[in-house]
């Protein structure tokens, strides 16, 4: 049997803080007790009153609640949450909470009605014998002591009170804790379920998974316990989709489901539950059309059976209308939307919260498809003063009712009305959630933009700079301790506050504007590419116990600081949280782990700003950003670039994204595929920016959205290829430059692969890399260069996985990106993208020897001859200078704003190397074998990879004159 959770006895001694506080309460009710129990206490003490009179309050609120949805963990596409029973909760919750101060020494025996809802005595349904036949009558007290307590933690949890929550199940735990027979129960395993539900709900993802490991090892030893283990999967399956662990997650639900099934039992309402969360798997990597076709089947095969007035019938529901929303499908959403509305009409439920919300979403998709004669403000005031009369004047629900009203006043042209109604709306959040809070900055945001509108440039750009500053802080703070994936999702919920002081700069066009962007984009466009997952590697592999426990713990810590950034004041207050003190707990332990980790301590440097890099610049030298953003006030996709020069800043308008990722694009390959020259192009592409080079030289450029599928030096300007004006660096972001060194840097060694044994029906031959390989194999070892080659079937993905301890490593073979654009939809005049970025990973990668895809359907298997992109990012190549992509389209991947390319590029830089050779589109073999070959004698002749792949185009153009035979190669540093 594993040990109590870690947080035992923190939590076990905030128990005895409650139980004497509690003893404050128990006198303090003595008069409700006398009104509300009555005769009760001429029959027991005023104790046991108050005991019964909690436990049936308590069993009233738990019984309108959908018992399920308390024990499983559900999906919400956007965290919908419903509001209806919030407030009898909480009255019943105060009534509870005066169970912990008696529950030690109460005899249950004497009231029939403590154990109440799920009594877990007895035979199951199938006549089998349950695991709690041979108890003893003081195990039973102690067993329905603990299901009285999960009972008010599985309360607690459903109402969003999480502290009362974790002591509840806490104090369950700690009462079957010591016996054998009660560790070994079904009521054990659930709770313990149930708390790494609630952990995961926190944020706190390394404590929940220690929480199910636990869970399934009771499990172990408890019979007829299915139904609970698939619950346990299903819940483990969320945190493990929150983890980018997709495929796991995939299999812990579909193993779930299939233990439903096969348990003879009625579970459909888990079993939608399930198939719900499925769905939004689904719909996070990307598919949607498969996600919808899930979500109609439940309403369809449920709908009869169902409870409608239900929290899981309504967020299923409305999960499917915003996914629907999401895929464009506005109408099919507004169909639920009103249904939804119907039903609480029928119902006589319009007084309810959830009526309210309804109209607040049905609201949002109006505005946001710009439906302004749906009479929005009606229903929205309808709703806000259902928020008010339920909730008071300071709560959440008002706050996004003033957001949708502001916005909408703007849309309508009442932009000094809509500004007031925006800073209320900030005011109000400052006092729900604190001035640190990334939701004041959200709002902060809104109000500026309004500003702009307003003609208050002035103001507006105090107000970005305040809330954008404040959102570096948070990512300066929080990512470290992040995942590649949390950041990800992290990044989309700031990505449109940084895109609309974007569309403001570049419609104000100043210099101290200027600057400030390229502040913030050295944060934001590197901040992705960090290699914080390589230092937990590292700091694992160091085999240092201490040093890999506090790292832990700091790292869980910071992801609680996280969360609780994200309560309002009164949920902090009334989960009894000293953010304060936990806040001063992560800096001391991060002080320690910089004192004793160099690591940790050089991965959390600052970064470069706008004087670094224009100081960086020589005279003849420029940075070009490039930028996408949503531009709210158009509300459409545009472009620009920032300028920078050692003397200058400036933003260059190039026009709308509609145009240049359509007609401009499709253009530009056309020309490359059909090997036409044309000048449209550089006209589409470049000329804005041409007119601020003057005698500059060399370019480092930064790129963003349908640039990255353009070969700048291969645009021609009608005289000559923009290859023979200059020199051209890609870097990642604009703090890179930084780290460039154009100074000489020979290669040590070199690891070298190609023309893999796959399946020629399969894949088109490749005979010159064999030749590619030889020949560069002859270069290096002439230099006396360490050099490691593997051809053929040795060719394998085993083999190239032992590829990072050379300095560059050389890959010649076919490379794969399988296209799924990104759908896309705006909430509230603000534009995001859906599905998850990270899934594209799995859809690019190289072909290696013994490809065997067509026998799987699991891309991430190991072995199986295809190194995907997302495996190649869980690799570490801290040594390698460079990576060469020597194969057809290794460049390609799924483009996010902000972001960059989600692909092979992306992974490689990740994972630890300095640079990546690559190519834009397929290239001749004959072709690529004599740059390659031109590529490593220029370098191993001098020293420096920039010049030498300068040359090598150069060299490549001279022989095939053609850009479809040179222009695809591209070099960036990360």
């Amino acid at each position: 049997m594993k040990p109590l959770p870690r947080t035992i006895l923190m939590v076990f001694c905030l128990i005895q803080i409650t139980i004497t506080s509690e003893a404050q309460l128990l006198k303090s009710l003595q008069d409700k007790v006398k009104e509300k129990a009555g005769n009760a206490l001429t029959n027991g003490t005023a104790e046991e009153a108050i005991i019964n009179l909690a436990v049936n309050s308590m069993q009233k609120a738990y019984a309108k609640k959908d018992s399920t949805s308390m024990s499983m963990a559900l999906s919400s596409y956007d965290n919908t949450s419903f509001y209806s029973d919030r407030k009898a909760s909480a009255t019943a919750l105060r009534y509870t909470s005066s169970l912990l101060a008696e529950i030690n020494d109460y005899d249950y025996s004497q009231n029939s009605n403590a154990l109440g809802i799920n009594n877990p005595f007895g035979k199951n349904k199938k006549g089998q014998a349950s695991s709690y036949d041979n108890l003893t009558s003081d195990e039973l007290q102690l067993l329905k002591q603990a299901e009285t307590l999960n009972q008010t933690g599985e309360l607690s949890y459903a109402s969003r009170y999480f502290k009362y929550s974790e002591t509840s199940f806490l104090g369950a735990i700690i009462k079957l804790q010591g016996n054998p027979n009660l560790e070994n129960s079904l009521l054990n395993a659930k709770v313990q379920s149930n708390l790494g539900m609630l952990y995961h709900a926190q944020g706190d993802f390394v404590a929940a998974e220690e929480q199910f490991g636990i869970t399934k090892d009771v499990l172990m030893n408890v019979p007829n316990s299915e139904y609970q283990r698939a619950v346990t999967l299903n819940n483990e399956s969320i945190l493990l989709k929150d983890l980018g662990r997709f495929n796991e997650s995939e299999q812990r639900l579909k193993e779930a489901m299939e233990i439903l099934d096969n348990s003879g039992r009625n579970a459909s309402g888990a079993k939608a539950i399930m198939q719900n969360n499925l769905a939004i798997l689904y719909q996070y990597l990307g598919r949607l059309d498969e996600s919808i076709q899930i979500l109609e089947g439940i309403i369809q095969n449920n709908e009869a059976n169902w409870n409608q007035k239900s929290n899981t019938f309504q967020r299923i529901n409305i999960n499917l209308a915003l996914i629907y929303e999401n895929a464009g499908m506005t109408e099919k959403a507004e169909v639920i939307y009103l249904n939804a509305l119907k039903l609480k009409e029928k119902q006589a439920r319009t007084k309810q919260p959830d009526y309210a919300s309804i109209l607040t979403n049905l609201s949002s998709l109006y505005l946001n498809t710009n439906q302004l004669d749906k009479n929005i403000g009606k229903a929205l005031t309808v709703a806000e003063g259902i928020y008010r009369k339920e909730y008071g004047d300071v709560h959440p629900t008002i706050s996004s009712v003033l957001k949708i009203k502001g916005l909408l006043k703007i849309a309508k042209g009442n932009k000094a009305e809509g500004l007031n109604t925006l800073k209320e709306n900030l005011d109000l959040v400052k006092q729900i959630y604190g001035e640190n809070s990334t939701r004041v900055n959200e709002s902060r945001i809104l109000v500026a933009y309004a500003k702009w509108l307003n003609g208050d440039a002035s103001g507006a750009a105090n107000d970005f700079h305040q809330a954008l500053d404040n959102n570096i802080q948070y990512i300066k703070e929080y990512f470290p301790a992040m995942s590649e994936v949390e950041k990800s999702k992290y990044w989309q919920t700031l990505q449109s506050d940084f895109q609309t002081y974007y569309a403001f700069v570049a419609d104000q066009n100043k210099p101290e504007l200027t600057k400030h962007l390229i502040d913030y984009e050295v944060i934001v466009k590197g901040l992705l590419l960090s290699t914080s997952g390589k230092i937990r590697q590292q700091i694992l592999a160091s085999n240092n116990s201490t040093l890999i426990k506090k790292y832990e713990e700091w790292k869980s810590t910071k992801t609680l600081v996280a969360y609780y950034y994200s309560l309002s004041s009164e949920e902090l207050s009334t989960q009894k949280i000293n953010l304060d003190s936990l806040v001063r707990v992560s800096n001391q332990q991060e002080k320690w782990l910089s004192a004793n980790s160099d690591v940790f301590s050089s991965s959390t440097q600052q970064s470069a700003s706008f004087q670094d890099i224009s100081a960086t610049l020589q005279s003849d030298e420029v940075l070009v950003d490039i930028i996408k953003y949503f531009n709210p006030a158009e509300r459409k996709d545009q472009y620009a670039a920032a300028v920078i020069t050692s003397s200058n800043a400036q933003i260059v308008k190039l026009g709308d994204a509609e145009l240049l990722e359509d007609k401009a694009i499709k253009l530009y390959k056309n020309a490359i595929k059909f090997k036409q020259t044309e000048s449209k192009s550089f006209y589409s592409y470049w000329n804005a920016i041409e007119a601020k080079m003057n005698t500059k030289k060399k370019i480092f450029l930064v790129k963003d959205g349908v640039y990255n599928q353009v070969s700048i030096g291969s645009l021609h300007d009608g005289s000559q290829y923009l290859a023979e004006r200059y020199n051209i660096s890609v870097l990642t972001n604009p703090g890179e430059l930084l780290k460039v060194n154009h100074d000489a840097k020979r290669i040590s060694s070199i690891f070298l692969m190609g023309s893999p044994a796959f399946d020629l029906n399969k894949y088109t031959a490749l005979p010159g890399t064999e030749e590619e390989i030889k020949t560069i194999e002859g270069l290096a070892t002439g230099k006396g260069v360490k050099v490691k080659s593997y051809l053929d079937a040795n060719a394998s993905e085993a083999n190239f996985e032992n590829s990072s301890e050379y300095n560059v490593l050389h890959v010649a073979t076919h490379g794969f990106f399988v296209d799924k654009k990104a759908e896309k939809t705006k909430l509230s005049g603000q534009k995001i993208s859906s599905g998850n970025a990270l899934e594209a990973l799995l859809r690019s990668g190289l072909v290696l020897a013994d490809e065997t895809s067509g026998n799987s359907n699991d891309l991430t298997q190991s072995d199986d001859g295809l190194a995907t992109a997302f495996e190649i990012g869980s690799l570490d190549f801290p040594n390698t200078e460079i990576v060469v992509l020597s194969a057809c389209e290794t460049g390609l991947g799924e483009i996010h704003t902000g972001e960059g390319v989600y692909g092979l590029q992306r992974s490689f830089l990740v994972a630890g190397a300095n640079s990546v050779i690559m190519s834009l589109w397929k290239v001749d073999d004959s072709a690529t074998r004599d740059f390659m070959i031109e590529f490593y004698r220029e370098w191993l002749n001098t020293g420096n990879k920039f010049d030498a792949f300068n040359k090598a185009k150069r060299a490549t153009q001279a022989k095939y004159n053609d850009p479809y035979y040179w222009g695809a190669f591209v070099m960036i540093e990360g």
